[in-house]
This record gives C-alpha cells, sequence and structure tokens, in this order.
C-alpha cells in the first residue's frame, strides 16, 4: 500500500514503474488529512501483536508512519490500538520479505520506545511500505512450550538448515510477513541447466 500526495507523481511516489503494471487505488469515502512532519512521503507498516503467553499473532492491521514522527508518538499509537501500557510495549521490525518464523521471536531484539523523543528517521528504524511492526506486552508471561512443541521446532530447524534455500520448506510456522496465521508452503524451485551439445550430437541430429 502506497499513499500518494497531492502534488506528487506517479513516478515519484511509485519509485519504480514499468510496462503492464497494475495498480489498485482505494477510494475513500471522505478526505483524509495526514500530517507532514518530514521532507519525504510518509509510509504504510503492518502492525500485528505477538501474545506470549499463548504464542498467537493477531491478524494485520495497517498503519500510517511519517518519517518526522517521534517514536514517543508511535508508542503511543500502538498502545492506543493494542491496549498494551506503554511501559510495557515492545517492539520488532521485520522486512517485508524475511522469513522469520513464529517460534523465532523470544529470541529477536525488542525495542523499547517508550519516552523516547528521536523520530523514526534519525532512530535509524528504517521502515519500509509493507514491513511489519510485530509488538508485545513485556509484562505478559512468556508460555513454556511443551515437549512435543520444542521438538516439533527442531525437526523444523533441521529440515530448513539442510537446504541451500527455504522454498521447499512445508512448515505449519508461518512467516510473520504472511498475511494469516495459517499453514505456509512454499513451491519448491524449479531446478534449471544448459545442455552442452559435441559435435556428434549435433551430427546425430541432422541424420
Amino acid at each position: 500500500t502506497k499513499v500518494i500526495r497531492n502534488g506528487t507523481t506517479l513516478k515519484e511516489a511509485m519509485h519504480t514503474m514499468y510496462d503492464n503494471r497494475e495498480i489498485a487505488i482505494e477510494l475513500l469515502e471522505t478526505p483524509e488529512e495526514l500530517e507532514k512532519t518530514h521532507t519525504c512521503d510518509g509510509l504504510i507498516v503492518n502492525i500485528r501483536r505477538w501474545h506470549r503467553s499463548t504464542w498467537t499473532v493477531s491478524d494485520k492491521f495497517e498503519l500510517y508512519l511519517e518519517k518526522g514522527m517521534p517514536l514517543s508518538t508511535l508508542c503511543a499509537k500502538l498502545s492506543q490500538m493494542t491496549a498494551i501500557a506503554e511501559q510495557d510495549l515492545r517492539m520488532y521490525k521485520i522486512a517485508l520479505y524475511s522469513n522469520t518464523k513464529h517460534h523465532e521471536l523470544p529470541s529477536q531484539k525488542w525495542k523499547d520506545f517508550h519516552g523516547d523523543e528521536r523520530t523514526i528517521a534519525t532512530a535509524n528504524l528504517h521502515p519500509m511500505d509493507g514491513d511489519v511492526l510485530v509488538v508485545m506486552d513485556d509484562s505478559e508471561p512468556l508460555r513454556e512450550l511443551s515437549e512435543a512443541e520444542k521438538e516439533s521446532i527442531v525437526k523444523f530447524r533441521k529440515q530448513t538448515y539442510t537446504t541451500t534455500s527455504y522454498y521447499n520448506s512445508a512448515s505449519k510456522y508461518p512467516s510473520l510477513t504472511s498475511s494469516s496465521t495459517s499453514k505456509t508452503t512454499y513451491v519448491k524451485k524449479k531446478e534449471e541447466g544448459i545442455k552442452i551439445k559435441s559435435r556428434a550430437d549435433r551430427e546425430s541430429e541432422k541424420q
């Protein structure tokens, strides 16, 4: 999703334009005034909440960000949306094409931006359109996984690490950038190659 401001050209807003590119447009019922706090246009990220006590992740919801927005303001907005107290709210950014899984969340570097007056730009948060900001309540107890769940994660890691890519992995631990919490299956990448013909091969084809 991309916000295109009045007076901005498609080339400036979309960055990459090419023939036959499809663009979907949403018509708003009423005009929407967006704050302008930075020389660059704002962006839209996806927010998901991780519930530590159940190991579940909420559906996505969109949030418009201005790069000049103070992190404390962002924290306050997320607190209102998720009902997490600002002092207990922690955040972790997942890039759009990241393959981060649910079971990897506890070991990530969660950020506490409560009272932080740096802006999104000056704090090097570097969010991009489509990125996911996962939030959690640090005061919520983390449920201990069962032995069966731990064993399932170990098996999944072994399966993942023995492959050269994630194309042929099938996991019940979906990527957090996906649109749902259902099972995620990746299609195996088709192998490609070339055959170098010898002179004998070419001669046999002529016969």
